[in-house]
C-alpha cells in the first residue's frame, strides 16, 4: 500500500506541476513525549533516575512531506503513537530492580500496566472550506499502514520477601508485531487503516481568534492474523546477581497464537484562543487534551508585524514553558519543563517550513 501511496503522489505532482495553480511543498513535524515517573532520556538508560509519582508516559509524533495548492493538502505521513498507563507502585518496582534499590520487607505492589502503541505510515488528503468571513473548517482523511504495533496488558501482584527480593504473580493478555516480553518468533502481520482529523478556525470579532483542533476523531488499524500471548505466570525460577538483587526468567502457561486485531488510536483535542489587549499583544489561553492526560497554557503573545508572531505560554500541569514563532512560510513551537533535555518530563515541538513554491 505503501509503494502505491507514494505512486499516487508522484502522479499528482507532475500533473499539478503542469497546471497554473501555485503549488507549495511543504514538510511539518509534530512530537510530544510525556512521561509522569522518571525524565523521559532515563527511559532508555534503565531508569537511572529519581522517580517521582505518576501512571502515564506517552508519545505521539508525526512527520509529513507534501504539496498544497489553493484549499487542498496531499502529504506522506510517517506517524508513531504509544501510550502506557500503570499503577504507580508499578513504576516503583521497575526502578527499584533496574536501579538495584532496597525493597521494604513484607510491601505490596499492585501490578497492572496497559500499553496502546502502534507506528504507521500512509497518505494523507486534505480540504479546508470558507464558511463564511472569519469562519473556516478543514478536514483531513488519511489512509494508513500499520508497522508494528503492540496492544494489551499486564497485570497481578509482587510483594517484597527481603530487601533485595520479591515474589510475583501475573497475567498478561497482549497482540503484537513483534514481541517485547517473552521474544516469541513470529511472523509481522498485515495491516490497513484510516485516520480523520478536524480543526475549525473562528474570528468572532476583530480582537479575538479562536480554534479548535481535534485529531484523530475517527480512528482504525485492523491486523490482520496478529500474534498474541494470553498467559499466566509466577516466580518460581529465581535467579540472584553477585549483589544478591533477584533476576527473574519467568516461566509461563497459556496460549501463543493469532487472531485478527483492530486497535484505535487515541484522539487528542486541542483548543487555543488569544484577546488582544493592545496593537502588539495578545492574552493566549491553550488547552490540550492527550487522552490520558490533559494540559492548560496561559500566557502572551506578540505581534511583530502583519506574518511575524512570537508567543511564550505557561503550563500549569508540568511545569513546563512553551516558545513559539510564527512567520508567513515559517512556524516554530518548543515545549519543555527543564532547561537541560537530559532532565526533561515533558517535551514538544511543533515545526512547518514551506520548502518551495512553484506554478
Amino acid at each position: 500500500m505503501y509503494r502505491r501511496s507514494c505512486n499516487c503522489f508522484l502522479l499528482f505532482v507532475f500533473v499539478t506541476k503542469t497546471s497554473h495553480a501555485n503549488i507549495d511543498t511543504y514538510f511539518e513535524v509534530n512530537t510530544f513525549f510525556y512521561s509522569e515517573p522518571v525524565a523521559i532520556s532515563a527511559l532508555k538508560t534503565g531508569w537511572n533516575t529519581p522517580i517521582q509519582s505518576g501512571d502515564i508516559i506517552f508519545t505521539t509524533d508525526r512527520f509529513e512531506l507534501g504539496v498544497a495548492w489553493e484549499n487542498w493538502q496531499l502529504g506522506l505521513q510517517y506517524r508513531y503513537d504509544y501510550y502506557f498507563n500503570f499503577t504507580p507502585e508499578t513504576a516503583n518496582l521497575i526502578h527499584a530492580s533496574k536501579n538495584k534499590i532496597e525493597l521494604i520487607p513484607g510491601q505490596q505492589y499492585p501490578i497492572n500496566l496497559q500499553v496502546n502503541g502502534v507506528r504507521t505510515r500512509g497518505f494523507k488528503l486534505a480540504r479546508s472550506i470558507i464558511i463564511k468571513q472569519g469562519l473556516s473548517i478543514s478536514s483531513a482523511f488519511t489512509l494508513l499502514e500499520g508497522v508494528e504495533f503492540m496492544s494489551g496488558g499486564l497485570w497481578g501482584q509482587a510483594s517484597a520477601v527481603s530487601a533485595k527480593d520479591y515474589n510475583v504473580d501475573f497475567e498478561v493478555d497482549y497482540a503484537y508485531s513483534k514481541d517485547p516480553v517473552f521474544e516469541r518468533r513470529a511472523e509481522i502481520p498485515k495491516s490497513m487503516g484510516y485516520s480523520l482529523d478536524l480543526v475549525l478556525s473562528w474570528l468572532p470579532t476583530k480582537s479575538i481568534e479562536m480554534k479548535l483542533e481535534i485529531l484523530d476523531v475517527f480512528s482504525k488499524v485492523k491486523w490482520n492474523n496478529a500474534p498474541y500471548t494470553k498467559a499466566t505466570g509466577d516466580s518460581n525460577n529465581k535467579e540472584y546477581d553477585e549483589s544478591g538483587y533477584v533476576k527473574y526468567n519467568p516461566v509461563i502457561s497459556g496460549v501463543e497464537s493469532n487472531r485478527d486485531y483492530t486497535q484505535k488510536i487515541p484522539r487528542k483535542i486541542f483548543i487555543g484562543g488569544s484577546y488582544q489587549i493592545l496593537d502588539e499583544y495578545a492574552l493566549a489561553l491553550e488547552y490540550s487534551d492527550f487522552d490520558v492526560e490533559d494540559f492548560l497554557y496561559f500566557g502572551l503573545s506578540r505581534s511583530i508585524n502583519e506574518h511575524k508572531k512570537v508567543s511564550v505560554l505557561y503550563c500549569i500541569e508540568a511545569h513546563a514553558t512553551s516558545f513559539s514563532y510564527l512567520t508567513r512560510n515559517f512556524s516554530l513551537e518548543l515545549i519543555t519543563d527543564k532547561i537541560s533535555v537530559n532532565k526533561a518530563r515533558l517535551f514538544g515541538l511543533k515545526l512547518s517550513y514551506v520548502l518551495m513554491t512553484w506554478r
